[in-house]
């Protein structure tokens, strides 16, 4: 089953247009709708609203997208927390900024919790093609089996696909081999698998996406809080938009 409802937080920042190019992009390669989410603009400000959606049609238009709108009102944050949780994806910007603070503001990992849907993290240099080329950070658990369910309409519309298996120790890593591939058999899918002894799924994944030239990382939510967390030794690349876009489940 695919994903059949987008959702997108949209401000009236001008740079955001090409953050719905690529939402847009990504929901017309899935065959899905894009739907755009806006927290109504002061008294006074009704031109901003006009022009957010007007910009949010026309990229969503230029890439062939299905899309749809909703402007909100009231309390932003729990109105959209109420409409994200009916998508089966929420596309949220790495950096806050520029788009609706209502939804952006929360943090990602409590948008997914919160929402319990997958959010896709986009950075500011997201490919345009972004989920072609996509690495699975994996460490065996609950949540990172649900983060891979959540990805499946992505990875099986990639062009390329690898696994990174990350564990303290060699038995560990053969402990999870058999279970993780036969269900991505099952999916039709035959990725990469790359294996590393190592306590951090997420300094394997982003050393391997460097490497492969991932666009789009799948992650549970306790790689993306090292990632976006650390700073320093190479993890806080993504957090800065230095690195790719990343899918993390609750």
């Amino acid at each position: 089953m695919g994903y059949a409802d987008i959702v997108i937080p949209v401000g009236s920042a001008a740079r955001e247009t090409g953050r719905i190019a690529v939402a847009a992009e990504l929901a017309r390669r899935l065959d899905a709708r894009l739907h755009g989410l806006y927290v109504a603009a002061p008294a006074g400000r009704s031109r901003r609203d006009v022009v957010a959606r007007k910009s949010f049609f026309e990229a969503a238009s230029h890439q062939g997208a299905d899309a749809d709108w909703t402007q909100l009102s009231g309390d932003g944050q729990s109105d959209f927390l109420e409409r994200a949780r009916a998508a089966d994806l929420i596309i949220a910007p790495l950096d806050p900024s520029g788009a609706d603070a209502a939804a952006t503001d929360l943090g990602h990992c409590r948008l997914a919790t919160a929402s319990g849907r997958p959010v896709l993290v986009l950075p500011p240099n997201a490919s345009k093609t972004i989920g072609r080329c996509v690495l699975v950070a994996w460490r065996e658990g609950p949540e990172a089996w649900r983060a891979l369910a959540a990805a499946m309409p992505i990875l099986k519309a990639a062009d390329a696909l690898w696994v990174v298996q990350a564990a303290p120790n060699a038995a560990d890593l053969g402990a999870c081999d058999s279970a993780l591939e036969q269900h991505l058999s099952a999916q039709g899918l035959m990725p990469v698998m790359i294996r590393r002894c190592t306590a951090s799924a997420a300094r394997a994944a982003l050393e391997a996406a460097a490497a492969c030239g991932a666009d789009l990382l799948v992650m549970d939510l306790g790689a993306w809080r090292e990632i976006s967390g650390a700073p320093r030794r190479g993890l806080g690349r993504v957090r800065k938009g230095a690195g790719p876009a990343a899918l993390i489940a609750a």
